[in-house]
């Protein structure tokens, strides 16, 4: 099992937070860290928290690192992005990276980003608001 810092703990708060602030259909965070889980286990079957960073890799960006109950598949790059594209959510990247897939989204206040290797229970997700993203794009 992997152990969590305190920072991914208060990144997934984050997170939570600012679903809540750009309009996902919740009041609270605990049920919009349930949606973000939803849509996941929908693809992969239960899956737990085990890592929750909070200002990490910066101030305003919310990781989480998730274990599913079974290993990633190929299809499973498709499948959840579709089911994404089903909650509403702009899909900017979704694409194979070697042994892993990464898929990239956004909504009217963050950009997302989500990764997973083939054959690994592990799922990975980092969240940036939209002007701190757009801006690392920008700096050479």
């Amino acid at each position: 099992m992997r152990k969590f810092s305190p920072a991914v703990f208060g990144a997934v708060a984050l997170l939570l937070f600012s679903l809540t602030a750009c309009g996902v259909q919740s009041e609270t965070k605990a049920s919009i860290e349930e949606q973000v889980k939803v849509v996941i286990s929908s693809v992969f079957g239960e899956v737990k928290i085990t890592s929750f960073l909070d200002h990490f890799p910066s101030e305003s960006s919310l990781t989480v690192a998730y274990t599913a109950t079974r290993p990633a598949e190929t299809k499973d790059l498709n499948i959840l992005t579709a089911a994404l594209k089903a909650k509403g959510y702009k899909i900017v990247d979704s694409s194979l990276h070697g042994s892993g897939a990464l898929i990239v989204f956004s909504d009217k206040v963050n950009f997302v980003y989500i990764t997973f290797e083939f054959g690994k229970p592990e799922i990975d997700f980092l969240a940036l608001p939209l002007e701190e993203a757009e801006k690392a794009m920008q700096e050479p």
